[in-house]
């Protein structure tokens, strides 16, 4: 279930990039720290997507994904997608680094709340 809403969420945030004119490569298979790169012109955008079955816009980043975007990089996005199986109401929410606010925001005005928290793998060896 989770790879079919991760899967059905990179889609549809590479199909609204396509319709802004970028030219769009699925990446995440190289572990860069995100999923897609989007092009057109002069613009390079490097996106991390997440996709998320119900209707809270929240995610958990790998510790790959969050150095990435601690470097504050403009080029760099965070998409959320909520009820990413649901075609008719899935909804992409875009975040970006605004520097004058020091914080990751909407295009309709947003902020994405970062908490950083501590995690482990544990195991029986």
């Amino acid at each position: 279930m989770r790879q079919a809403v991760e899967r059905a969420a990179q889609d549809a945030v590479e199909a609204m990039y396509r319709s802004r004119g970028y030219q769009v490569e699925d990446v995440a298979h190289l572990n860069l720290g995100w999923d897609v790169e989007a092009s057109k012109e002069d613009e390079g955008l490097r996106v991390e997507v997440k996709g998320r079955s119900g209707t809270v816009i929240t995610a958990e980043l790998t510790p790959n994904e969050f150095r990435r975007m601690r470097e504050r990089d403009p080029w760099f996005r965070v998409c959320i997608v909520t009820e990413a199986l649901e075609p008719e109401s899935r909804l992409i929410h875009e975040f970006l680094f605004d520097a004058q606010r020091d914080a990751w925001i909407s295009p309709d005005g947003r902020e994405l709340q970062v908490e950083v928290i501590e995690a482990a793998r544990v195991s029986v060896r």
